[in-house]
């Protein structure tokens, strides 16, 4: 299978940069939910260069003693 190659090119609406990753790109808004570690979430963000267009949730879940 061949892997996906990033692409770049500028928005006419923003004039910035918009960066593709294979199905994502840097002028989508992206949540992500029960990212785990966020090691996901940080790699998409460093792919970007910006996490501005990213929200990632995490359940850190913990029993208490009555």
């Amino acid at each position: 299978m061949a892997k996906d190659k990033k692409v770049e090119h500028r928005t006419e609406k923003e004039g910035r940069e918009e960066k593709l990753e294979s199905h994502y790109s840097s002028s989508h808004r992206i949540l992500l939910v029960g990212e785990g570690d966020f090691s996901f979430s940080s790699s998409l963000a460093m792919s970007f260069a910006s996490a501005s267009n990213i929200v990632a949730t995490s359940l850190d879940s913990y029993e208490t003693k009555d």
